[in-house]
């Protein structure tokens, strides 16, 4: 919260730069699924674990490593989307998502007037 904070803070003082607030809400899209999905790992491991007991011990052994592979593979993807070079991919997949987060800080920051110039210019 500190960050966002301080990141209102800076947009309010200044004239906000389209292409940093582009990159920040890029950034923060990317680095929020990343923390999300590798806090979900243990839920879902703990999930299996109550429930199929103590029956079956490789199943919990592959789940686990499973669910430890696709938190490795996801956190790779999240970092290789923030370069310049994903942008096609990384639109495909968080574009709308992007677009609305924009919009939202456009409207906390520059008030809801200026939100709707900037979506009606896109």
């Amino acid at each position: 919260t500190l960050f966002i904070r301080k990141l209102i803070s800076v947009y309010k003082h200044h004239d906000p730069d389209q292409a940093l607030m582009s990159t920040i809400t890029k950034l923060s899209i990317l680095s929020i699924s990343s923390i999300m999905i590798t806090l979900l790992g243990p839920f879902i491991a703990i999930g299996f674990t109550v429930i199929l007991g103590d029956s079956d011990i490789s199943i919990l052994y592959v789940t686990e490593k499973y669910i430890g592979s696709f938190d490795v593979w996801t956190n790779f993807w999240c970092v290789i989307l923030s370069y310049n070079i994903f942008n096609d991919l990384y639109n495909k997949l968080f574009g709308c998502l992007h677009s609305k987060c924009q919009l939202l800080w456009t409207r906390c920051i520059m008030g809801k007037g200026h939100a709707s110039m900037t979506r009606d210019e896109s």
